[in-house]
């Protein structure tokens, strides 16, 4: 068992300093109110708190979050409170135990909701105090460490957690020791089979490897002699099992290829240095053309700085060269933990900290504002695991997005307003979709119009959690208006004929009565439940005159040209520059969405049918859907003609099964200048293939031009619309 002593001299405290005293003290309480529990091992309990407080001191946290290591299980475990341990040991140490206990009894469960509730209380403990959070890692850290004494269950569904919450939070806090062991922990029970075959993989090659990182050290250090560089270290070190692993799957190669599964360090004094080496290294190396990254000038979101470069090195092989300084050597390692300091037990707040953990007060936003746990975890998935870009904005301002990222990304990036009403945008001075990734060094000024709002099209492209939050909210808010300017108008036409009308009823008693026994909160919801088709008119209608037949509406065949107007409750406006490309009986802030069963194209006659949470749903004038339709629903649109936006549409195309054919279609789309966005390929009985492309066109006519295209090449047997 861990001796106290190891811990206080891992600290690097004096014996009888105030530091060792409390450390002390904490470990007497901890063994006092522990005693006589055993873990899962048959080890005294007392085991767990002594090894989790020795990582905390690897770290080379303060006394506090050391003390919280050792106390962590004792308010959860035992007969201690919270009041006792602030009496004793003060409040900075019993606000991190109450808050590490509420992260203790956290129990993730395939059942997502459950799981994501629970993650909240995770986000509100540790944004009270990051060191929450070290002492859970460094307590989950150990927990792994044990895991082969639990059931193969509980070991699949702890590696699970650990490898999609535990891990990434840890790479977040820059802790990248922790973070390979934990990952490695996870990958071992998640894939053993995987896992022993990469570990009998790594051992036998363990000899050569050992000989090639000594040989190519030499080598380096070598070519360092007469250069006036202060060099104050240089070592190889092997990436870990389960980053190899992935270098594997990603690559399609075997454990020999594998190029950069060694790093090479090269340790100096100063940033200059850094650059000073750089600059040697490429001189007498020919570097790899996309290889280098500047993490010293763009630091990683969780603090890490270094360069990378890729190099044709000694033996005229690839290897991998990181050059840092001593403290981004640490700062690598140990992340958080390396430079972190504390005053009265807060954490500082400098500008450096205020970046490294803008993901905090993200997942605090989220935490606040996405009702949804579904969409709340979605978001922190994603936001723990991305890469990131680095953009700039037209004034030079870096700005980090996750790889992926679009326009519309960076226009919510930079203020919410600016993502709302985002009109278009341009990516070193030329306009593009806004739609288009974004690659680093980019530099994008976005054009903004107020009479704009978001599109719900967005969602299919847009990857930080930021925007996806704002637009879903905008897109929830104007259907909501929508519905509700749909529900009043609908219910004024079928109570006007039946001898009354909507203000009659809004000035009434009746309203109350109405709202109340169709159990809804309020009268604008009944009405909004109406224009979304949840409820009917019909329903309103009984239940005023449950003595009379109810009269209908009157039918309408073709769509009148001011049924929009009458129907969404506002006169016409003049159109915006930046709209739809199609316009509701001349109204141009409607929100629309085109119909994927017929995928209406510029060129085409076209009806709209106000649809439940879609806004009005554009269709072809000839397709089927219509047919179960509710005419009084059903609008007049027509198409703009100052808009070049494209639509998605699909074409099958039926070929010869024969080597080569997919890829002289292929080819006929990119001669077009077409980007085919998905595409499917199924081999028929009778030597056919059916293929089904779906890709972007602006009307019509060009749709035609890729008809025609394909239909002239050879083994092609037939194109149609899908």
């Amino acid at each position: 068992m861990r001796r106290i002593t190891e811990i206080i001299d891992r600290m690097g405290v004096a014996p009888n300093s105030p530091a060792a005293d409390l450390i002390t003290a904490s470990y007497i309480f901890s063994a006092k109110c522990h005693a006589g529990q055993l873990r899962k091992s048959g080890e005294p309990y007392l085991m767990h708190p002594l090894e989790v407080a020795f990582i905390l001191s690897e770290l080379g946290m303060d006394a506090a979050t050391v003390s919280t290591g050792l106390l962590h299980d004792t308010v959860e475990d035992t007969h201690a409170t919270i009041d006792e341990i602030e009496e004793q040991f003060g409040h900075a140490v019993a606000i991190m135990v109450d808050g590490v206990t509420k992260i203790s009894q956290i129990q993730f469960t395939t059942a997502a909701e459950k799981a994501a509730e629970n993650f909240r209380k995770m986000v509100v403990a540790m944004a009270q105090d990051i060191r929450v959070l070290i002492v859970k890692l460094a307590d989950r850290l150990h927990n792994m460490r044990t895991l082969e004494h639990m059931k193969a269950n509980k070991q699949r569904r702890i590696a699970r957690e650990t490898m999609d919450i535990y891990a990434p939070l840890a790479d977040r806090l820059g802790m990248n020791a922790v973070k390979i062991e934990l990952q490695d922990l996870s990958f071992q029970y998640l894939q053993p089979n995987s896992y022993d075959q990469m570990r009998q993989d790594v051992e036998e090659h363990l000899p050569a490897r050992d000989k090639y990182v000594a040989e190519t050290v030499q080598e380096i250090h070598a070519a360092f002699e007469g250069a006036e560089l202060e060099i104050l270290d240089i070592y190889g070190r092997a990436k870990h099992l389960y980053s190899i692993f992935m270098k594997l799957e990603k690559k399609g190669v075997s454990i020999a290829e594998i190029y950069d599964a060694v790093a090479f360090r090269v340790i100096v004094p100063t940033v200059s240095d850094c650059y000073s080496v750089l600059g040697y290294v490429h001189s007498k190396w020919r570097p790899i053309p996309g290889r280098f990254k500047d993490f010293v000038a763009l630091p990683k979101q969780n603090g890490y700085q270094s360069l990378h470069t890729t190099v044709v090195g000694p033996n005229r092989q690839l290897i991998e060269i990181q050059i840092r300084t001593t403290e981004m050597d640490e700062m690598a390692e140990r992340g958080f933990a390396a430079h972190f300091a504390y005053k009265e037990g807060q954490p500082s707040a400098s500008d450096e900290d205020s970046m490294a953990f803008g993901w905090l007060r993200q997942l605090m936003e989220w935490q606040n504002t996405v009702r949804d746990p579904n969409e709340f975890m979605e978001s922190v998935r994603h936001e723990l695991f991305h890469e990131e870009v680095f953009v700039f904005t037209p004034k030079g301002a870096v700005v980090q997005l996750p790889r992926g990222a679009t326009c519309v990304d960076f226009a919510f990036s930079v203020h919410t307003e600016v993502g709302l009403t985002c009109s278009g945008a341009k990516v070193n001075g030329r306009m593009v979709p806004l739609r288009s990734k974004l690659k680093s060094g980019d530099r994008i000024e976005v054009l903004t119009d107020k009479r704009r709002t978001p599109n719900r099209e967005w969602l299919d492209f847009v990857v930080t959690s930021r925007a996806r939050t704002r637009i879903r909210a905008a897109v929830r808010k104007r259907e909501d208006e929508q519905a509700r300017e749909v529900g009043s108008n609908l219910l004024d036409r079928a109570l006007r004929a039946n001898g009354s009308t909507l203000s009659k009823l809004e000035n009434s008693d009746d309203k109350a009565m109405v709202t109340l026994k169709l159990k809804q909160n309020s009268f604008d919801e009944l009405l909004a439940q109406i224009g979304l088709n949840k409820l009917t008119t019909d329903a309103v209608v009984q239940m005023l005159y449950p003595a009379e037949p109810t009269l209908p509406p009157q039918a309408i065949g073709e769509p009148a040209p001011g049924l929009a107007e009458r129907l969404f409750g506002r006169k016409k406006k003049p159109l915006a520059q930046h709209g739809s490309s199609v316009v509701v009986g001349g109204l141009d802030d409607v929100f629309i969405t085109f119909a994927n069963c017929c995928s209406p194209l510029p060129g085409e006659r076209i009806v709209g049918h106000v649809s439940t949470g879609r806004g009005v749903r554009v269709h072809r004038l000839n397709c089927s859907e219509l047919h179960n339709a509710d005419p009084a629903r059903q609008v007049e649109v027509r198409w703009r003609i100052d808009t070049d936006l494209l639509h998605q549409v699909r074409l099958r195309v039926v070929t010869d099964d024969k080597p080569g054919i997919l890829a002289q279609v292929s080819s006929a789309f990119e001669n077009l200048n077409i980007n085919i966005s998905e595409a499917s390929c199924r081999v028929r009985d009778d030597g056919s293939a059916v293929n089904t492309f779906r890709f972007g066109v602006r009307d019509l006519e060009a749709l035609h031009a890729v008809s025609s295209r394909l239909r002239t090449m050879s083994g092609v047997l037939r194109v149609d619309r899908a």
